[in-house]
């Protein structure tokens, strides 16, 4: 896997200000801070353990599970588009199911394009 998509696109002046005065709220309205957390000994064995597959290095006792692969393909046959950007979960339906919502930011001539 590869870092690459959005790197090069430039923000004005007025989206970075609206950023930065969202990220300067967000430290002092929460309920601890960032400076806080900071500070705090985790609760678990924080040093990572190294990932046999090269992926992802995580601490000892935590997982992960790959859901899907830029190029591989989707329940309708399209290829899974690249340049994930966003995730959220939501409770499913159905008892014990969750709904994962993935966006993608892409650029004309990107491979895999979105499915529409």
């Amino acid at each position: 896997m590869s870092i690459r998509g959005n790197w090069d696109r430039r923000i004005s002046r007025r989206s970075f200000i609206g950023v930065g005065g969202m990220s300067a709220a967000a430290l002092v309205l929460g309920s601890k801070g960032v400076l806080a957390q900071e500070s705090a000994a985790p609760d678990f064995d924080s040093r990572l353990v190294e990932d046999p597959n090269g992926l992802l290095d995580l601490p000892n006792g935590f997982r992960y599970r790959i859901i899907s692969e830029e190029g591989s393909r989707l329940s309708n046959g399209a290829l899974v588009p690249g340049d994930f950007d966003g995730m959220a979960a939501f409770k499913g339906p159905k008892r014990g199911t969750t709904v994962l919502v993935r966006n993608h930011e892409q650029r004309t001539g990107d491979p895999n394009p979105v499915p529409r």
